[in-house]
């Protein structure tokens, strides 16, 4: 889950939700100086279900005792997290290939240049290792195929990877409110999302909330064919504090819904 606060309490973003809202910005994507998404529909799509692993976590969401919130997608250990990405690939090919292929290169690409734990880093390997092989028989039978077989070169293959990951920031960036360390910069108003491919190289992006409003954002430079987008996505008013996880789940069955709806606009 993704939480952002609010003036009536603590919001909580699935992470299914939060994909949601990136497909919405992948689908909106593309201009002269950032060029197109191609191929459209499947790399729209894997932005769309990047997250897909945890559609059945989400629906028992596990306790933090800490916080007394549902755990943050941060918060998972290693084993569980790696778990939910071989599960969200696996899923993902219920879709197709391609958007499959970029579902588990979106997962491996968290872990590329891990630090944690010495305990930890065997699991890591492992979940690795599984997912280089399943990308590698993707690509085998994608670049044998009449319709995706052209968008199967390295190059392709790469724009496409960190395009879902820009989606995936930019939707950071809006749930929690600038806040996630992924994208939060000095200024609690402003998120920056770096390494952003564009038609001739990459550039960063800078989204800027307007006058505390975080319905209103200002995205530079622009990457959308429109000269103004709008994206929304749902959240629920997180219960008091829960006695206890059962409780808790019982509590976000029945809480508030909210919808996050955002204006992006140009300078």
């Amino acid at each position: 889950m993704l939480f952002r606060d609010s003036s009536n309490g603590a919001i909580a973003i699935t992470q299914p939700s939060h994909a949601w809202l990136s497909g919405q910005i992948m689908r909106a994507w593309g201009n002269v100086e950032f060029g197109n998404i191609a191929p459209y529909e499947d790399v729209c799509l894997g932005a769309e279900q990047h997250d897909i692993g945890w559609l059945e976590w989400e629906q028992s969401p596990t306790l933090n005792l800490t916080t007394g919130r549902p755990h943050g997608f941060r918060d998972l250990s290693v084993a569980a997290h790696t778990a939910i990405w071989r599960r969200g690939t696996d899923l993902a090919l219920a879709f197709g290939r391609y958007p499959a292929l970029l579902v588990s290169l979106h997962g491996t690409g968290l872990y590329a240049n891990f630090a944690g734990a010495a305990a930890d880093a065997a699991i890591v390997q492992d979940f690795l290792g599984g997912q280089l092989a399943i990308q590698q028989r993707l690509l085998a039978s994608l670049r044998l195929d009449q319709r995706l077989g052209e968008f199967c070169r390295p190059e392709t293959v790469d724009r496409n990877r960190r395009l879902v990951r820009t989606a995936d920031r930019m939707s950071i960036a809006i749930c929690t409110g600038m806040q996630d360390l992924a994208v939060r910069s000095d200024d609690p108003q402003r998120g920056i999302v770096k390494q952003v491919p564009t038609a001739a190289g990459e550039t960063d992006i800078h989204l800027r909330v307007v006058d505390g409003d975080l319905g209103k954002i200002v995205v530079a430079p622009w990457p959308f064919v429109a000269g103004q987008v709008q994206v929304a996505c749902e959240g629920v008013l997180l219960p008091s504090r829960p006695d206890d996880e059962a409780a808790m789940r019982v509590a976000l069955g029945t809480a508030s819904r909210v919808v996050l709806s955002v204006e992006l606009r140009p300078t």
